[in-house]
């Protein structure tokens, strides 16, 4: 295995073990950051500020998600009022 196969391998790892460490905690804190970063040998070359960084950014991303899907769902039912409205609009216009 060549050395990029080798680094993209360890990133893939990396960011398996996060993900599914935050699944089960969010809001590590600076304890519980540290734990991790003993215990794991693949996070081996990131500090305790990076991994806070990492957690915050995934954090805000989920938020992002999470508020684009609720404006998407608000969008789809303005657009479906706005169409019926229209069609009332056209039918009186007729007549």
């Amino acid at each position: 295995m060549n050395k990029v196969q080798s680094i993209l391998d360890t990133r893939k790892h990396r960011l398996r073990f996060l993900r599914k460490f935050y699944a089960e905690c969010s809001n590590p804190n600076y304890f519980q950051r540290s734990k991790i970063l003993r215990e794991q040998p693949n996070l081996r070359g990131i500090d305790s500020k990076q991994l806070k960084v990492w957690f915050q950014n995934h954090r805000s991303r989920e938020k992002q998600k999470k508020e684009n899907g609720e404006l998407l769902a608000e969008n789809k039912k303005l657009a479906a009022a706005n169409e019926l409205l229209r069609e009332e609009n056209d039918c009186l216009q007729q007549k």
